[in-house]
């Protein structure tokens, strides 16, 4: 693909808004670490004591993941035209009550209230709302800036799960859940009202910056469209599958349960030094190559795990090749959005492209739970395998594609 391309040479990003990348990167870790990650360790726990069936326990984080989907075309318009401050501070309040609803539940009513409310909070206050207030805040470096962030947002699980794991050794789920609440409300609320822009003007006061124009000629960007939320539809399905499911998974493939916590903090880890590649290479190649680079590990990666056999050595090189996939598969979902589509309209256009991710991530967990359940860790990673494989197929078809519509 000749376009588009990046600037060869790009002004640096300002203090301000370096400063509400390290902002933004923190809130990240805790809005997702405290939500999208809750179940990973916690969930057996809630599961036996609410008196919940495995499905109906992760049903909670599909209704997060649904609403989320459905309203992120909405909440990107509104985030357009009024700016990031109130969207995303209002995010973490939302999350934080639900979490507080959840900590207080004693049966599958309050559950499902509680996730209700995480689920209105979301879309106002992770990825999404994230990447658009920087495109609007940084212009044509938008691609360094969301690299960035999601340098220091990959350290969710890495951070999360270890920490989690070793404050359930003095704390019941309970107290741990609310204590997450609060840190969204009393932490994360605060920073988005004071790092963020308002409606008019970015956070050093001038102008917003120049808008980058769509790669894509008119005629090519609705087939792009297609290819592109399918592909990342089919990477959504397998991504949320894993992360609901990552422990019942590796023990059943034969790792102990500290191998597990190993394998799976590892991914974490890897996230962030896949980010840091595309970081240290972003301008030398476009957005489209970084995609068909983590199609391409995300693919590979669920071969390798298939073949571990429970051998710790096979869950790290599957933990090298799914976290340095995974992380670049949300670099992918800002920048080729921006790329391909250009920045007007960017928080509406972003919605619209994880519409389609969002429900195929709702059904996941409780799809993955019937693979697990009738045919064991391996089947669900043969499942896995051919998904990701598909993937790859579409950014072929996706890459070809662009190739013949590409603006000169």
């Amino acid at each position: 693909m000749t376009a588009p391309t990046e600037q060869p040479s790009l002004p640096p990003l300002s203090p301000r808004v370096r400063k509400a990348i390290w902002g933004l990167g923190f809130t990240q870790i805790i809005g997702y670490g405290t939500t999208y990650y809750l179940l990973g360790l916690m969930g057996t726990l809630m599961m036996r004591d609410l008196g919940l069936s495995k499905s109906v326990m992760l049903a909670g984080v599909s209704l997060t993941l649904l609403t989320s989907g459905l309203a992120g075309p909405l909440v990107g318009r509104f985030q357009d035209r009024q700016g990031s401050r109130v969207v995303m501070a209002l995010g973490s309040v939302l999350m934080g009550l639900g979490l507080l609803v959840i900590a207080i539940a004693k049966g599958p009513v309050l559950y499902f209230v509680g996730w209700g409310i995480v689920a209105l909070g979301s879309p106002l206050s992770l990825y999404n709302a994230s990447f658009t207030s920087l495109a609007r805040m940084s212009g044509q470096n938008a691609r360094r800036a969301i690299v960035l962030l999601t340098l220091i947002g990959g350290l969710a699980s890495s951070i999360v799960w270890p920490v989690t794991a070793a404050l359930l050794n003095v704390l019941e789920w309970r107290s741990l859940v609310l204590i997450f609440g609060v840190v969204n409300i009393l932490t994360c609320a605060p920073l988005h009202a004071w790092l963020l822009d308002g409606r008019e003007q970015q956070l050093d006061g001038a102008p917003l910056p120049q808008p980058v124009p769509a790669g894509l000629k008119p005629e090519g960007q609705r087939m792009a469209f297609l290819l592109m939320t399918v592909m990342l539809a089919c990477i959504a399905l397998v991504g949320n599958g894993w992360s609901m499911l990552a422990f019942p998974v590796l023990e059943g493939l034969g790792f102990t349960f500290s191998e597990a916590v190993l394998v799976a903090s590892l991914v974490g880890v890897f996230q962030v030094l896949g980010r840091l590649g595309e970081m240290a290479t972003a301008q030398r190649h476009t957005a489209l190559r970084t995609a068909q680079v983590s199609n391409t590990l995300f693919a590979i990666s669920f071969v390798l795990l298939a073949l571990s056999k429970g051998v710790l050595l096979g869950g790290i090189l599957f933990a090298a090749a799914y976290g340095i996939a995974n992380g670049l598969n949300t670099i992918v979902k800002g920048t080729l959005t921006l790329a391909l589509f250009g920045s007007q309209g960017y928080g509406e256009r972003l919605g619209k492209v994880t519409l389609l991710p969002s429900v195929a991530a709702t059904v996941a967990p409780v799809l993955g739970g019937l693979i697990i359940d009738r045919s064991g860790a391996s089947g669900i990673t043969i499942a896995f395998m051919a998904m990701g494989f598909l993937a790859m197929s579409l950014m072929v078809l996706l890459s070809r594609h662009c190739n013949r519509h590409a603006v000169a």
